[in-house]
């Protein structure tokens, strides 16, 4: 809602620039389809193994002192480390995704940004006449806003 918003408010601005930001739209929509599930597999697959570790620690913790005795201290490392290193490779895949998601959002977001200043710059005209340093401002500060709202976006999908 916010992203339309922004979109809608710079297309009122300048009309011109409803043609690159319906593609930059169409694009968001299609990589949001693409990449979100994903994004909410990994973050699955991440709430999944982090529950072993936690279940492991607290096993280890409550029976340390037979352990102790019995010298199996190495066995119990071990199993740590795999469910550590299991846990860590699906962490950094889905910081991966996020990351990978929120680099695209913002290029797309920037390539709004550069068609509508460069829109409102060679043609000099807005809806409400020429080009005043209010209307291109506001439409400028908004686009750039678009970014800030793409990645907000998806950071709160991913949740």
């Amino acid at each position: 809602a916010e992203i339309l918003g922004v979109l809608c408010l710079v297309v009122a601005v300048a009309p011109l620039a409803l043609i690159p930001s319906l593609i930059v739209l169409v694009c968001m929509v299609r990589m949001n389809q693409r990449l979100q599930p994903t994004i909410l597999e990994t973050k699955r697959l991440d709430s999944i193994l982090a529950s072993p570790v936690y279940t492991l620690f607290a096993d280890v913790s409550a029976g340390l002192p037979v352990i102790r005795t019995s010298g199996s201290q190495d066995l119990w490392t071990d199993r740590q480390l795999q469910l550590l290193d299991a846990y860590g490779r699906t962490t950094h895949m889905y910081y991966a995704c996020t990351r990978f998601f929120a680099l695209r959002l913002s290029g797309l977001s920037n390539a709004v940004l550069g068609s509508t200043a460069l829109l409102i710059v060679l043609l000099g005209e807005t809806n409400f006449g020429p080009a005043s340093a209010v209307s291109v401002g506001l439409a400028l500060v908004y686009t750039i806003q678009l970014s800030f709202c793409s990645r907000r976006s998806c950071s709160r999908q991913s949740r």
